[in-house]
């Protein structure tokens, strides 16, 4: 599951939809989590629509501030909202393999929610375990696929030409590994 979360400011823009169908492409997530949208109601709906999305879910901006919408294209996805307060979202989903799980969009980082899912970040990582498949989505040296390890990008790799920051596990590896 590929998650892309942005935040945009201003979703009604004239270069949103391009932009937003752009990292779409290259990125191809399941779901994609825009906050700080300043628009509502119509016209959030109608740029969802012309940006490619068949479903989703908008919390609504007060005035032009704020605004968290979930989208998605794949019509065996559920995304169901448990709880929806000032700051975030909290969903639970499904895929097409009927396994679920929980999704949060926190619209500001200081919030106190954030600060709390911050402390718990340590126990998460410790107990997640990823799953690369066949490699062909996960970027060999951005993504942390490594157990136990971080991205394998550093800042001094950054800025060196002989890499392809593009290259995904599959890029790197053959049958032996």
């Amino acid at each position: 599951m590929i998650i892309l979360s942005w935040n945009y400011r201003g979703a009604a823009s004239s270069a949103f939809c391009r932009t937003l169908k752009e990292f779409v492409g290259m990125h191809k997530p399941n779901v994609v989590i825009l906050l700080e949208t300043r628009c509502s109601g119509e016209t959030a709906e109608r740029t969802i629509r012309n940006c490619g999305f068949d479903h989703w879910h908008i919390k609504e901006a007060v005035g032009y501030s704020g605004g968290i919408w979930v989208m998605w294209k794949d019509p065996d996805l559920v995304i169901n909202v448990i709880e929806s307060k000032l700051q975030y979202d909290h969903m639970k989903v499904r895929s097409r393999d009927e396994k679920e799980w929980l999704l949060t969009a926190v619209k500001q980082a200081d919030s106190p929610l954030w600060k709390e899912i911050v402390k718990l970040w340590p126990l998460l990582i410790e107990n997640c375990n990823c799953n690369i498949g066949d490699g062909r989505k996960t970027l060999f040296w951005i993504n942390r696929w490594v157990q136990d390890e971080e991205c394998l990008i550093t800042e001094k790799l950054l800025h060196t030409d002989d890499i392809d920051i593009t290259a995904t596990v599959a890029d790197m590896t053959d049958e032996s590994g």
